[in-house]
């Protein structure tokens, strides 16, 4: 029987229809953004912020771990009247910061950076990843593009995708969910999770040589474009934190840290450096935090309001100031903790 060159084709379009209507639905919903902006969206930070980097429109970005996606969108642009988005990752090591970095960055779409700098971040490798990122969101490239139109996680991502076309202002905010949770009972509770987490950590120490390598790591970026200015914040853990990176050894090395930071970012013209480690009436009062290291939306936005005013700007030498009233406030503060863990 003769084969005719139409049967062929039929036979070809038979075969792709199914890669077409597959790739025709990857691309309709794109719960990552990786294509435009979608009305669907994920709530995993860690897959959808390089979307968002690369395919919203943004002059100023916030990054950093939990500790920072509570700054809603509409704080950021009415406090500093630009365009903003908080692409901020919980959980995210110093080196997850600095991927999603270099994705804004090439994109030269941001002229501030809004960081978050949490200390715990920079205590891991180099390369440390705590949730490993496809490499189709991560990647450029044509092939990564097929990837993420053909992989089973996008039909999942599409599974557990949502949809709402102004999702990108409460992009990241866990603040809402929790809002029963920021009371003093809570935070001095040492069996709440994340203070687990945070006591492990400063009974295993800080290693300064780890946290020396990521932020030259991370000041190899800001010298890579210079036109792109940081507003660095620390954040303002409780006074709690600080009473067991002290009880098992740690402080040393964090305050160590700290010095180190001033030193490095002084003659860098394009970096502010914010200390609301000092901040007592926050730290101090302790309905603000839920745990130890997180603290209430408020807080969030008066560190915006702030950090556009100038106010807790420190630098190498007034940080040996503060480091010297923080010692004997935490001082101070020692008895009454050694009462409540006994």
């Amino acid at each position: 029987m003769k084969f005719e060159k139409k049967d062929f084709y039929v036979t070809l379009l038979l075969m792709l229809l199914p890669l077409i209507t597959i790739s025709l639905i990857s691309y309709y919903f794109d719960p990552l953004q990786m294509f435009r902006k979608s009305d669907y969206y994920i709530t995993e930070g860690r897959k959808i912020n390089y979307g968002i980097a690369k395919n919203h429109d943004y002059e100023l970005a916030v990054l950093g771990t939990s500790t920072s996606q509570n700054i809603l969108k509409k704080d950021i642009e009415n406090i500093f009247g630009v365009e903003g988005v908080n692409l901020s990752i919980s959980g995210s090591t110093s080196y997850e910061q600095r991927e999603l970095l270099k994705v804004i960055l090439k994109e030269d779409k941001v002229k501030k950076i809004i960081y978050g700098l949490d200390i715990f971040s920079f205590n891991r490798e180099i390369n440390e990843v705590r949730i490993n990122t496809p490499e189709y969101v991560t990647r450029d490239g044509i092939l990564h593009k097929f990837k993420y139109l053909y992989s089973f996680d996008s039909f999942k991502n599409i599974q557990e995708s949502k949809k709402d076309k102004n999702w990108i202002e409460n992009h990241g905010y866990w603040g809402k969910k929790h809002k029963k949770d920021f009371t003093q009972e809570r935070l001095l509770n040492i069996n709440v999770v994340q203070n687990k987490w945070a006591i492990d950590g400063l009974k295993k120490g800080y290693s300064l040589s780890k946290m020396k390598t990521n932020l030259k790591e991370f000041l190899k970026l800001v010298d890579s474009n210079k036109n792109v200015k940081y507003e660095i914040y620390l954040p303002p853990y409780s006074l709690m934190y600080w009473y067991f990176a002290d009880k098992y050894d740690t402080l040393d090395s964090i305050l160590e840290f700290k010095r180190f930071i001033f030193l490095e970012v002084q003659e860098r013209e394009n970096i502010k450096i914010y200390d609301f480690q000092v901040e007592f009436d926050e730290i101090e009062s302790f309905d603000n935090y839920k745990d130890m290291v997180h603290y209430t939306p408020e807080i969030n936005k008066d560190i915006l309001l702030d950090i556009n005013k100038g106010v807790y700007l420190s630098d190498f030498k007034k940080n040996k100031e503060n480091e010297k009233i923080f010692i004997e406030r935490l001082k101070s503060w020692k008895l009454t903790f050694d009462e409540i863990y006994k």
